[in-house]
């Protein structure tokens, strides 16, 4: 597990902005490669840099009431991350076509952030699974055989259902296989959506339900359908153009 902050010398790094930067330099550094083009390499910063601030403003969004108390909490909103990114990609597309990173290079930017994201979400104590006991699931179970000792959002260690690694890992692959057989823009959103909607269920933070879903799946379910009529409008076009 990570520790919550880096430090060197009298600087100190949340180990969550650290791993973001990180992931951000590597899809930077493969776009370079591939193209060797600079500027698409700075595309892709810039599509990184609108995913931060935006994860950071929905995450304050969500957290309007600790806002008001006076606190400052520290945390991104994948979801909304997802959607900055996707904005800034389509601005960069319309305003500067040299510096737009590829379909497949968003693909794998919102798969490689994401697991980043999800990586320091496990020392911070966010997204955390929900607990589980082997007085309850039984010493046996899958449950307790995959349970880990990590925090909740208040630092407090327990045996829990390791969520975060289950996205990590998700999302890491998604990220290989959006190279691999170059994936569209669209695919790596929906990648990210359906994986958070699985994980969803096994979550213990609290959340909003509607109609037995929280929250968040929901706004899973519409990166997905949007993702997938990006999709479709993509084949109608090239279906079009080959008449």
């Amino acid at each position: 597990m990570l520790p919550l902050h880096f430090t060197f010398g009298p600087f100190s790094l949340s180990s969550y902005t650290a791993l973001l930067v990180a992931a951000a330099l590597v899809v930077a550094l493969v776009t370079w490669r591939q193209t060797r083009c600079a500027a698409s390499a700075w595309g892709v910063l810039g599509v990184s840099m609108a995913a931060w601030l935006s994860g950071r403003i929905g995450f304050l969004v969500l957290h309007l009431e600790a806002l008001r108390e006076g606190q400052v909490p520290f945390g991104y909103a994948e979801h909304a991350a997802v959607l900055g990114a996707w904005i800034a990609h389509q601005a960069l597309r319309r305003w500067c076509q040299r510096c737009v990173p590829s379909e497949t290079t968003f693909a794998f930017a919102v798969c490689a952030l994401g697991a980043a994201l999800s990586l320091s979400c496990i020392s911070h104590g966010c997204a955390f699974g929900r607990e589980v006991f082997w007085q309850v699931e039984g010493e046996h179970s899958l449950a307790w055989r995959l349970h880990v000792d990590w925090p909740d959002d208040t630092l407090t260690h327990a045996p829990r259902l390791p969520t975060q690694a289950f996205m990590a890992i998700w999302l890491g692959v998604g990220a290989a296989l959006a190279l691999i057989i170059r994936a569209p823009a669209a695919l790596g959103v929906m990648w990210f959506a359906l994986g958070d909607f699985g994980v969803q269920f096994l979550r213990g933070d609290e959340a909003t339900q509607w109609l037995g879903l929280r929250s968040y799946q929901w706004f899973d379910l519409v990166l997905v359908l949007s993702a997938a009529f990006a999709l479709a409008r993509c084949r109608f076009k090239a279906a079009r153009a080959g008449l």
